[in-house]
């Protein structure tokens, strides 16, 4: 998925060689955001709060004509994204506006926030260097299946294709064991 991020990237006109690929989910957006405070998005005479942080976007991004929006292949006025997600770029210019003038107190907050994120997979890294990498995988922080010391089950959700009708479909899993 990194490597698809990248190369959607290049396709845009991106110039610069990356480094790598961080992503987020919206908990990790909604855990800052109860750092920073609300974050005003002048530009739509919006406020984001954590508590409507995912309504706004989905407004935006999937409200089409509704809310005002173009394709993913009309280009921002500003050029640095399309016009369906410029409301999302907008914003993380000023979430990450207001991160950048934290006190040190609240720093220390977000940088515990930011820990959490990368263990419960809120905030996920790709490094495009091999001993960057292999930081993260002797630190078991990859996406390395962990070897258990006994028997174990790990089921494998190879669902590639992104959805937002995924948070919907319930899984159901039944392990029966017969000891002899």
């Amino acid at each position: 998925a990194a490597r698809y991020a990248e190369q959607n990237y290049q396709i845009e006109g991106g110039k610069t060689s990356l480094q790598g690929v961080v992503a987020i989910t919206p908990a990790l957006i909604e855990q800052t955001m109860t750092i920073t405070g609300p974050i005003s998005v002048p530009e739509y005479n919006e406020t984001v709060t954590p508590q409507n942080l995912i309504a706004r976007i989905h407004f935006h991004q999937l409200g089409g004509s509704a809310a005002g929006e173009g394709s993913d292949r009309v280009p921002s006025p500003d050029g640095h994204s399309s016009m369906r997600k410029r409301f999302t770029e907008l914003l993380s210019e000023h979430l990450l506006a207001r991160v950048r003038q934290l006190p040190s107190s609240q720093q220390f907050k977000l940088l515990q926030a930011v820990w959490h994120a990368v263990h419960t997979k809120d905030i996920q890294v790709y490094l495009n260097t091999s001993a960057a990498e292999q930081v993260l995988h002797q630190a078991q922080l990859d996406a390395a299946i962990q070897a258990t010391p006994d028997d174990g089950l790990m089921v494998v959700d190879t669902n590639i294709y992104p959805s937002k009708a995924n948070s919907f479909i319930v899984n159901t899993l039944n392990d029966e064991v017969t000891i002899d």
